[in-house]
């Protein structure tokens, strides 16, 4: 079955023959039943004598089915499916191919491929050292915790810069200061009766975004160890050129050796990223 990502365009086409095997017309109508069920008939182009052409955009994950009906010069049915699924997150990256390679010492020949994999293993042990933090600014990420009778529910990733909705226990909360409402904290989202029912804590997702956004100063220190690391592992003699270029976890390893030996680099990321003891600070 062929799958393809969501928002993607699906080009489906039938061929309509008669018993000499040659083309001919008749009429053609395409049913596309989506996962849930729901049948619709898109408008189907006539685009040469026997041929027919739908390009449809689903809407919705999982398996869809299609029919071609033809009746007319020629009676038949004619089945077929693919997969819709959610496409793989860009993975971050602190830092460009361009601006690796702007970097003296580091090899011409170093492929987009194998620059931009270095700068993922890189930009992963950077968050990894600022305890967990992605540091990008992520736009309405979601995130389901579990709370408990605190009034604060802090929230994993800093900083936060908005808050787009609260669901708590499957029930839609507005923001205010009313009983039950939620308001913005400094480590994360306060309600005043706190994050549990009296049989202990449930589900609560929040839809926030998080981090700083693209050329902000807050970046730099990011944006600098991420260059160093991933250029450090290109220069080494048993380096990136000497790697499959899909092997991430080698230079991972690599530039997690290396920060481990910087102990200063290392606290400095800890200390501007990871999340502090924060104070409660209510809006």
């Amino acid at each position: 079955m062929t799958t393809y990502d969501l928002g993607d365009g699906v080009n489906l086409e039938h061929e309509v023959r008669n018993r000499d095997d040659q083309l001919t017309d008749a009429s053609v109508v395409l049913t596309l039943t989506a996962p849930d069920g729901t049948a619709t008939t898109p408008a189907v182009t006539h685009a040469a004598t026997g041929v027919y052409q739908v390009t449809v955009v689903p809407d919705a994950t999982g398996p869809w089915i299609y029919r071609w009906q033809v009746t007319g010069a020629v009676t038949d049915v004619a089945y077929g499916n693919f997969t819709v699924s959610d496409p793989a997150p860009a993975p971050d990256m602190l830092a460009t191919y361009d601006d690796l390679m702007r970097m003296p010492g580091v090899p011409a020949d170093l492929t987009r491929d194998q620059g931009e994999m270095l700068i993922q293993a890189a930009t992963s042990v950077v968050q990894a050292a600022a305890g967990g933090q992605r540091i990008l600014q992520v736009v309405d990420d979601t995130v389901t915790i579990y709370g408990g009778f605190d009034r604060i529910l802090t929230l994993p990733q800093r900083p936060v810069t908005a808050v787009t909705s609260v669901t708590f226990d499957g029930t839609l909360l507005t923001q205010g200061t009313a009983g039950g409402t939620w308001r913005r904290a400094a480590a994360g989202i306060w309600r005043d009766c706190g994050w549990a029912s009296r049989c202990g804590p449930v589900a609560t997702e929040v839809v926030y975004t998080h981090g700083w956004p693209d050329g902000h100063h807050m970046l730099g220190l990011a944006r600098t160890a991420t260059l160093g690391l991933a250029k450090g592992v290109a220069m080494n003699p048993t380096g990136i050129t000497r790697m499959a270029i899909d092997d991430y976890q080698e230079a991972y390893d690599k530039a997690s050796a290396a920060l481990e030996a910087s102990t200063s680099l290392a606290g400095n990321l800890r200390r501007q990223y990871g999340r502090p003891a924060g104070s409660v600070r209510i809006t």
